[in-house]
């Protein structure tokens, strides 16, 4: 059956008939378009992947920080550090004084003889020796008891010990031994007891001009001493 074209068409118009469309293209109408849906053709090869990369989605919220539990502590030793530089040690001296040597009713004269003393501290802690030499000329031995001074004030109770002592008799080249002690509430000297030999306990008699014997030239005290200053 022949198709009934509309007559006088306008160019580029379409026309279906059936299943099919027609265009006019200024002089005649041509099949532009069908609607029939032949057989399914055999599948082609698939083709080569993608390398294209598709554009990042958004980014996600931040979960809830969560801290595990403190692991045991390490075992392992930490490498060695470098040796510090070596200290030096250097010995300082003591620091001199000259004791007052005394006699309770004269004190002594110690002629071309020598009394030295030194000591040192280690916070409040004193140590130090005296050296008395009696002079072999211009030598006067006192009256009275002696008392030697030391370079501080103690912090000490009457008869408390402070030191060990010689007394040295260089005529017959005898030593006598005794204590340094504090009396009568004198905290800046000490007086001397020698140790008697002629009891079963040995008792200290106080060291005077003639006792333990009769202190002379040439004649020696050494005593050392160690207490607590007050100052």
């Amino acid at each position: 059956m022949p198709i009934d074209f509309p007559n006088a068409p306008a160019l580029n118009q379409t026309y279906t008939y059936g299943a099919q469309t027609y265009k006019f293209n200024g002089t005649s109408w041509r099949l532009v378009r069908t609607s029939a849906v032949g057989p399914t053709g055999p599948t082609g090869p698939a083709g080569l992947d993608s390398t294209a990369i598709g554009a990042t989605g958004p980014t996600g919220p931040t979960g809830p920080s969560v801290t595990g539990p403190t692991g045991p502590g390490s075992v392992v030793p930490g490498p060695i550090g470098p040796t510090g530089p070596t200290g030096s040690f250097s010995v300082s001296p003591w620091t001199v004084y000259t004791p007052i040597w005394r006699g309770s009713t004269t004190n002594p004269v110690i002629g071309n003889g020598t009394i030295s003393g030194r000591y040192m501290n280690v916070g409040s802690t004193i140590m130090g020796e005296i050296r008395i030499v009696a002079g072999s000329t211009g030598f006067l031995r006192g009256v009275g008891t002696y008392s030697i001074s030391l370079p501080t004030t103690a912090n000490a109770e009457n008869f408390q010990p402070v030191g060990q002592v010689v007394m040295r008799d260089e005529g017959p080249g005898v030593n006598y031994f005794g204590t340094a002690i504090f009396v009568n509430n004198q905290r800046d000297r000490v007086e001397l007891y020698i140790h008697t030999q002629n009891a079963q306990y040995a008792e200290g008699a106080t060291s005077t001009t003639d006792t333990p014997f009769l202190f002379s030239a040439n004649d020696k005290i050494l005593l050392q001493f160690t207490y607590e200053s007050q100052n």
